[in-house]
């Protein structure tokens, strides 16, 4: 579980570089297509080993990514003459506001996540372990969690820096809110 986890947030970060959708009420990047599996194992973690365990697993997840960030950067501007990396150096290289919001993005809902996951759980006082209990927890605090970690960096990636780094291409507010509920439902 803890391995998916950090694969999952590894290729969450990679794949939010790309733009899937844009409509004038939507837009949506690639990490939709991995983040729900992120979320799973950390319901798993909180369900087993409670918010603190699974906050710590986050923070280590993070710590994780950018270290895998930090070596694809390295790998992305060390010259070759072998071939054109124009596309690998792109992707790999990264862009230091998506990584700053994807950070911040996935600390925050991870952290929301995992506490509304246990407080719900312990809202189950005759039956805590029934399928009913973990269900109910695990929906509610993947969606909630989801929406703010889509929302939060939309905010940021989108709104706030592409904006100027990105020669005006941007996504609105309405954008990034309709990605964060329609992000959040998918997920789910």
């Amino acid at each position: 579980v803890i391995s998916l986890f950090f694969i999952s947030v590894i290729m969450m970060n990679l794949l939010a570089n790309k733009t899937l959708l844009q409509l004038d009420w939507i837009a949506l990047d690639g990490g939709i297509l991995i983040s729900w599996l992120s979320f799973m194992c950390m319901d798993v973690i909180t369900k087993h080993f409670g918010p603190k365990a699974s906050n710590r697993i986050s923070i280590l997840a993070v710590g994780i990514n950018l270290l895998t960030c930090a070596i694809f950067y390295i790998a992305s501007v060390i010259p070759s003459n072998v071939n054109d990396y124009t596309a690998f150096n792109g992707i790999f290289g990264g862009t230091w506001f998506i990584l700053l919001g994807s950070t911040i993005a996935f600390l925050s809902s991870a952290v929301i996540n995992n506490v509304l996951n246990w407080l719900i759980g312990r809202a189950f006082r005759k039956n805590p372990h029934s399928k009913i209990a973990y269900a109910t927890q695990t929906y509610i605090s993947t969606f909630v969690g989801q929406f703010f970690d889509n929302f939060i960096f939309s905010v940021i990636v989108f709104a706030l820096f592409a904006p100027i780094f990105w020669n005006g291409f941007h996504w609105t507010v309405l954008q990034c809110a309709m990605c964060a509920l329609t992000g959040a439902v998918a997920e789910l």
